[in-house]
């Protein structure tokens, strides 16, 4: 998703309550935020229902969140909030510590570039190489690369300084390398066309 085109929508909808606008947000973000939920792991309903309640805050207290400078970031942030808050009635905790959430990822490879001999292999492949991170890695490595956010915006989202995150991505990265040098696989595709927590 492109933060500005997001932005251009946004600023659209309070100004203008152009229902468009907001149906474009929706449909771009949807399914970005459901599969953030799921890889925070999160079963399916809960992530529907915590979607759902995300743009309904969103449509429903528009003037209240006029401040709102970057749309993706303010999404993701409440998605993960939301989902903590759920995770806090359904446990019956009064606080819970943001560490606890693990980020996991599950592969897809593209049917139409390989045959499905090669996919599963590939798939195998990049399953083991991302199991060589950590779950903090691989949840920055996906917001920093599949959903393009700054490393600033990141380190807001999960409360950390941004060079933390800077190092993760980078500690990720090496480790990635590291490991494809001897897989004969990119880097490139392990991280732009395989890291994917669609289920």
């Amino acid at each position: 998703m492109s933060s500005d085109n997001l932005q251009h929508h946004w600023q659209r909808f309070l100004q203008t309550d152009d229902e468009k606008a907001f149906e474009h947000i929706y449909s771009q973000c949807v399914s970005q935020l459901y599969a953030y939920g799921m890889g925070l792991g999160f079963v399916s309903d809960t992530c529907k229902d915590a979607v759902q309640d995300v743009f309904f805050k969103l449509y429903t207290s528009k003037q209240q969140l006029t401040h709102i400078e970057n749309l993706q970031f303010y999404l993701f942030r409440s998605m993960r909030n939301r989902l903590l808050d759920i995770k806090k009635k359904h446990d019956s905790f009064h606080s819970l510590d943001y560490r606890e959430i693990v980020f996991a990822t599950e592969i897809t490879v593209l049917d139409h570039l390989v045959n499905e001999e090669e996919r599963n292999f590939i798939k195998q492949r990049v399953e083991a190489l991302l199991s060589t991170l950590t779950a903090r890695q691989r949840e920055v490595i996906y917001l920093r690369y599949m959903q393009n956010m700054e490393y600033n915006d990141i380190a807001n989202l999960l409360n950390m300084a941004p060079q933390s995150v800077r190092q993760l991505v980078h500690r990720g990265l090496t480790s990635i390398r590291e490991a494809t040098s001897s897989a004969n696989i990119s880097t490139y595709s392990v991280i732009l066309s395989l890291f994917s927590v669609l289920g």
